[in-house]
């Protein structure tokens, strides 16, 4: 039962940082190219990291 629940939590975590990773590339127009940059570096950092979590949580279920 803890595995399940260990499980669905790593799910959903990783669910909250592909989102978390979407938000982060809506970028208003008058963003510096510093900013965007930066923004975009974490973005895929989230967006893997989260899918990883997503994939693995699947995976196991």
């Amino acid at each position: 039962m803890y595995k399940t629940i260990l499980i669905k939590l790593t799910g959903i975590t990783g669910l909250l940082l592909v989102l978390s990773a979407y938000y982060l590339l809506w970028i208003p127009p008058e963003t510096g190219l510093s900013e965007v940059m930066t923004r975009t570096r974490y973005a895929i950092v989230l967006n893997l990291s989260g899918g990883l979590m997503v994939v693995y949580s699947i995976y196991r279920r």
